[in-house]
C-alpha cells in the first residue's frame, strides 16, 4: 500500500477535499523510465477532490511540482513549473465483474486489462491513488522542452551557445540553395 490511499468509508456523501504533499523522493520513477532526464528537487503538492457516485468514486484535481531538466536545442539547464490534472473513476472489483463480461480463470487481471484506460479498480475500503498520479505526471511530461521558445540552440561546428554569444562559423550553404535563383519559365 502506498502513501497516497483514501479510505472511502471516511469520505461525506458531499465528497471531500484532500491536499497533501508528494515527497519529491516520490518522483524517483523518472530515473527509472529509460530516456526521461527528469528530476524534481521538491516536493510537489496535490489538491484533490472525491465524490462518491454509488459504489464507485469519482477523483479530480492536480498535482503542482517544478521539473528540472535541459533545454533540446541549447542544453542549458531548464526549471518549469508543472501543473498536472488528475481524474479518474474508481470501480471496485465487485462491479467491475458486474458490468464487463470476462469468461477466465484470471479475472482479475483480465477486467484490469480492460479497464484501466477509463476506470482504476479498488477493494475493500481503500483506493490508491499513486498509478493515476504517476500517470497524469507521465501524460504531462514535455516532449521536446525549451528554453523560450525562439531558442537558437547550439552551432553545429563550434558548439558554442548561440543564445548567448554570436558564432563566427560559416554557414554550411545547402545543395538546395541554387533552387532559390532558378526561374520557371
Amino acid at each position: 500500500m502506498s502513501d497516497f490511499t483514501i479510505n472511502v468509508h471516511s469520505l461525506s456523501e458531499a465528497g471531500q477535499e484532500v491536499s497533501f504533499v508528494v515527497p519529491h523522493e516520490w518522483f524517483v520513477f523518472f530515473s527509472e523510465t529509460p530516456k526521461m532526464d527528469f528530476t524534481v528537487s521538491k516536493s510537489g503538492e496535490a489538491h484533490i477532490k472525491i465524490q462518491q457516485l454509488g459504489k464507485k468514486y469519482h477523483v479530480a484535481g492536480t498535482l503542482q511540482y517544478k521539473l528540472t531538466t535541459e533545454c533540446v536545442c541549447c542544453l542549458e539547464p531548464l526549471s518549469i513549473a508543472m501543473k498536472s490534472h488528475i481524474q479518474k473513476l474508481f470501480v471496485s472489483h465487485e462491479e467491475a465483474r458486474d458490468f464487463l463480461p470476462i469468461s477466465s480463470a484470471s479475472q482479475d487481471e483480465n477486467i484490469l486489462n480492460e479497464v484501466s484506460e477509463d476506470f482504476e479498480l479498488y477493494s475493500g475500503n481503500t483506493i490508491d491513488l499513486e498509478s493515476t498520479l504517476k500517470e497524469s505526471v507521465l501524460l504531462d511530461l514535455p516532449m521536446n522542452p525549451k528554453c523560450r521558445q525562439d531558442c537558437l540552440g547550439l552551432c553545429a561546428h563550434c558548439g558554442k551557445n548561440k543564445n548567448l554569444e554570436q558564432c563566427t562559423c560559416f554557414e554550411v550553404q545547402s545543395p538546395f540553395s541554387k533552387l532559390k535563383n532558378m526561374k520557371l519559365a
